[in-house]
């Protein structure tokens, strides 16, 4: 039987930055978009 942390999202991608909405960095990571530091608002696509 899978752990129940299976279920949360593994924290592969570094937590050093916190972009304003998690939502955005859950969407970033999925795209498998690592912005080193977030100063702008999608600056570097």
């Amino acid at each position: 039987e899978p752990e129940p942390d299976s279920e949360i999202i593994p924290t592969e991608t570094p937590i050093d930055f916190q972009p304003t909405n998690l939502s955005e960095a859950v969407a970033a990571a999925m795209n498998g978009v690592e912005p080193p530091e977030i100063s702008d608002t999608d600056e570097t696509l």
